[in-house]
Parts: C-alpha cells; structure tokens; sequence
C-alpha cells in the first residue's frame, strides 16, 4: 500500500473516530455529572473535548455538501465500495496498526476498540475483533528467551572470549573490518535500515509472535559481560 493511502486512511479514520466518540459521549454527559466520573480516565477527557464541537451545526454542512457537491457525493460513494473496505481490512490486519490500537488501550484509551467499531458501523463494515495479544509470552517469562538463554549458557564464555582478544581482536583483517564497521558510512546504512517501515514491520511481526528482538539482543550482551553493564 502506498504512503499516502495509508496517512490518508488513518486520517479518515480518526476523524470519524472523533464524530464517533461524540456519539458516545453526548449521552453519557447529558446523564452523569464529570465530578462524580472517574478521575485519571482517559476515555472520559477524550468525551469532555469532544463536547465542544457543536455537532448540529457540524452534521447541517455536511448534509448540505452531501445534497449538492458532487465531490462529497463522490467520496462518500467510495467510502461505502467494496474497494474501501477492501482498503480497511488490508489496514487493520498490518501488524503494526495492531500494535498501534494495543499501545492506545493500555495507554488508557480503553474504548479505542469502540470507536473503530462506531466506525464500522458508519461504513457498514463487520465488526473489528482484535487478535488476542501474544506479548504476554515474550520478555522474561517467553519460552524463546528461555531457551536462548539456556543455549548461550553451554558457549564456552572464558574461552571465546580469550581467542576473541588474543587471536581475533589483533588480526589486521578483523582490524580492517572493525573500523569499516565504525565508518560514517556504515554508521549511516544501519540507521537507515533500522528506520525503514519494511525493517520496523519485520521486526513488530517477529514480536507479534512471541520473537522480541531487543529481548534476544540484551541476552546477547548480559552474556558476553557476564550481566555487567
């Protein structure tokens, strides 16, 4: 999908999002009084912000552009095509746009999964269920980090490192690509790598199925200093 579609999607589907959450909102203000709400609720300052946006008049212009643009009538006809929720599932099943609705909910948005659903609605679209989350298997208690550290453990830690400082460390060879990998160049290509979006998604779908990279990279290092920083 290209940059733009995906910024342009994200971009609709926020402010429907915002339309959505008034919806929620407006009930629940009218019902409950916010000092009695519960303190420190995201969701609640969300539906206290969106109480500003005088909603009537907002849905007047709209029906109004609806009735007579053709530009409107154009967009909104494509916004309920097979092609934009064709364009919405390809979306929510990127395991980055995953990441991003988990980081909200435990961020506090804890409805973030009701808006997107309001959102549905709007559009016709079947309910979104998100993927149960797999991040509960990875850090300490993930049986591929377990095992990564028991395999690391049967290395012969004393005697590496003694060949890597009396043998490897002052070959001329290791000494050449040594500084080559110190290089602005090469100091340069890692960083664009490790910024790419295909690097950024290889690396969140590893996570998504229990493989956490940095988890792997800091066994790494706790064994090479023996847990010394």
């Amino acid at each position: 999908m290209h940059g733009f579609q995906m910024k342009a999607v994200f971009t609709l589907l926020f402010l429907f999002a915002l339309t959505s959450a008034y919806q929620l909102a407006s009930a629940s203000l009218k019902t409950q009084d916010l000092k009695e709400r519960n303190a420190g609720s995201f969701d609640d300052l969300l539906q206290q912000a969106i109480a500003f946006i005088p909603m009537d008049d907002e849905v007047k212009v709209y029906m109004n552009y609806l009735e007579s643009d053709k530009d409107v009538q154009s967009a909104i006809l494509y916004l309920y095509s097979d092609s934009f929720a064709s364009l919405i599932d390809k979306v929510e099943q990127t395991s980055l746009w995953i990441q991003f609705l988990r980081f909200l909910h435990n961020s506090g948005v804890e409805k973030i999964y009701t808006y997107i659903n309001k959102i549905h609605e709007i559009f016709d679209l079947p309910p979104y269920v998100p993927p149960p989350s797999p991040l509960k298997r990875v850090f300490e208690d993930s049986g591929v980090l377990r095992m990564f550290n028991e395999m690391l453990r049967l290395l012969p830690r004393e005697d590496i490192l003694k060949w890597f400082d009396d043998i490897c460390y002052p070959d001329p060879i290791f000494q050449n690509f040594l500084q080559r990998m110190r290089s602005p160049e090469f100091n340069q290509l890692t960083n664009e790598i490790l910024a790419s979006p295909e690097y950024i998604e290889f690396k969140a779908t590893l996570l998504l199925n229990g493989i956490d990279i940095d988890a792997l990279e800091n066994a790494i290092i706790n064994y090479v200093t023996n847990g010394k920083k």
